[in-house]
């Protein structure tokens, strides 16, 4: 209901993990800084274009991040971290209490990444398919038809070297 509120068109709540914490990647110190951004992640369907997103409820204060899944984002799941690049570049690291949901919600989004006009099915997931994920996935437009290679290996940064964010300011 609280979604809802902020976006009337969404319809469905997909996947949810309930405790994540943000980081942002500074260009200009080269080092991933801490947001204010902690709290429950929901992956949600909408009744109109873009089809899904996924939003952060934030339990530190009133800003949430809230991010449409759409062509231009890309993803690299480096448990417990989902690494990913919006369409302003500026690179996010979701960091995810449970390793689990961020494997499950990290092949959810890249799924979502294949095919935007299409809501993936989440009864497909199990969990012995997540153990294994590609490093990288980039979200293409697709116009039309099935693209198999709308997923190409690029990596989240311009060289190889993907420096995580530092887990050991949470714990359980």
């Amino acid at each position: 209901a609280a979604l809802k509120r902020k976006d009337p068109y969404i319809s469905d709540i997909i996947d949810s993990a309930t405790q994540v914490a943000v980081y942002k990647f500074s260009h200009t110190t080269e080092e991933w800084e801490k947001t204010e951004i902690e709290g429950t992640l929901f992956v949600y369907s909408r009744i109109a274009p873009p089809l899904m997103g996924f939003t952060i409820n934030n339990r530190l204060n009133m800003e949430n991040l809230t991010e449409p899944l759409k062509s231009d984002l890309e993803f690299q799941n480096q448990n417990p971290f989902l690494l990913y690049r919006n369409s302003q570049m500026a690179i996010f690291g979701i960091w995810f209490y449970d390793m689990f949901d961020c494997t499950r919600i990290g092949k959810l989004l890249i799924d979502a990444c294949k095919n935007p006009n299409k809501i993936p099915d989440t009864s497909e997931i199990n969990p012995t398919d997540l153990k294994s994920l590609p490093p990288a996935n980039h979200c293409s437009n697709s116009t039309g038809g099935s693209t198999a290679s709308s997923v190409s290996d690029t990596s989240i940064t311009e060289d190889d070297n993907v420096i995580i964010p530092n887990s050991k300011h949470h714990h359980g």
